[in-house]
């Protein structure tokens, strides 16, 4: 893939940016035309894109129909990315078409989210473009497509809508077993919403957590002693992301850098505000730095804190909406801004793990 095209993305995901602050009769018709325009980029995959493409273009090319379906032996990957795999390879031989009913499925649930909830859309899109979606959706396709699905059931959990918010999280551990984190995040969601805690002290977990961390004191070591007495499925799942431990390095703590500034940044502004979404929104985020110190310990487990952190394409813009009559709109809004590009450029050129085969 051309690094034309992926500067192409994320330039002009950006420029549109200033249609937040524009009237414009026909912003939603732009807003769907660019994610039209992910859609085709990331369903136009070949065995050239990337290591991992190639992966699923032997998976499906290999796959068979539904006769043993529920042997967990063929669950290397997940049950529902299984069956949407087989279930098109009935219909065809071409991978384009799952390609692009995973992008179509993940982008359109995203814009969907974007559009009712974010405050700033085209700033919410650009932030997951330079963030996300080059990492996601051309890449670790059956994540991204479980990523949105769980950034819907938190919004279902944070308007205490719990059977909806259990059913999509459900359905997002069908597509990637990070998605088992959700049975972690609850006890820290309602811990965060019991009357009298605050913001404040959930800070004070992080710190204290990240000080028994730099000591070798953590969740992982929870995980590893429960993961024998797991049901089969539950039990691969841990297993799946236990394998790395040996062979990978660290995920690292400098991670956490931007977004404590970012929260410096709005706290150190004065506009938080008493807003149920916003509040549950915050706890979100905050685990996602909690996953961030807890389970560092292998750059693969970089995806449970990833998979909560998607929630900065709504909670960011949130902050700048909190603050837009403030001294700090002008300085968070260029941060954020700068961050997104600083994420694309070292995700783009200097990343050290699986990447998109790039060329200029």
């Amino acid at each position: 893939m051309s690094y034309y095209l992926l500067i192409f993305i994320v330039l002009t995901t950006f420029i549109c940016c200033i249609f937040d602050f524009i009237h414009f009769k026909y912003k939603k018709n732009l807003f769907w035309i660019l994610i039209a325009g992910l859609i085709a980029v990331s369903s136009s995959k070949d065995e050239s894109t990337s290591w991992d493409t190639g992966n699923y273009i032997n998976s499906f090319n290999s796959s068979g129909d539904f006769s043993n379906f529920f042997d967990l032996s063929n669950f290397r990957f997940e049950p529902g990315y299984v069956a949407l795999e087989r279930g098109v390879h009935l219909f065809t031989d071409s991978y384009s078409v799952l390609f692009f009913i995973i992008s179509f499925s993940t982008l359109v649930i995203l814009g969907r989210v974007i559009m009712k909830y974010s405050p700033y859309p085209f700033l919410s899109l650009f932030l997951y473009v330079s963030i996300f979606y080059f990492k996601r959706d051309i890449i670790t396709i059956r994540y991204g497509l479980s990523c949105a699905i769980m950034l819907v059931s938190i919004i279902h959990l944070i308007q205490s809508e719990y059977k909806k918010s259990f059913l999509w999280a459900t359905i997002a551990f069908m597509f990637h077993y990070t998605a088992l984190s959700y049975f972690l995040f609850l006890p820290f969601y309602w811990l965060g919403k019991i009357k009298g805690i605050r913001i404040v002290n959930i800070i004070l977990v992080l710190i204290i957590s990240l000080m028994l961390s730099l000591v070798g004191i953590s969740m992982l070591s929870v995980v590893e002693a429960l993961s024998p007495f797991l049901p089969g499925i539950f039990s691969l799942a841990v297993e799946k992301g236990l394998q790395y431990l040996d062979f990978e390095a660290e995920g690292g703590l400098k991670q956490l850098v931007p977004y404590i500034v970012a929260l410096i940044l709005f706290l150190s502004d004065g506009s938080f505000k008493k807003n149920k979404f916003f509040t549950g929104m915050t706890i979100c985020f905050m685990f996602a730095l909690f996953c961030m110190i807890e389970f560092n310990q292998t750059a693969t487990f970089a995806r449970m804190n990833q998979m909560y952190l998607t929630i900065i394409i709504l909670l960011f813009p949130y902050m700048l909406l909190f603050c837009r009559h403030r001294k700090n709109y002008v300085l968070m809004y260029s941060y954020f801004i700068l961050y997104a590009f600083y994420a694309f450029i070292r995700m783009s050129f200097f990343n050290t793990g699986g990447f998109i085969d790039v060329y200029w």
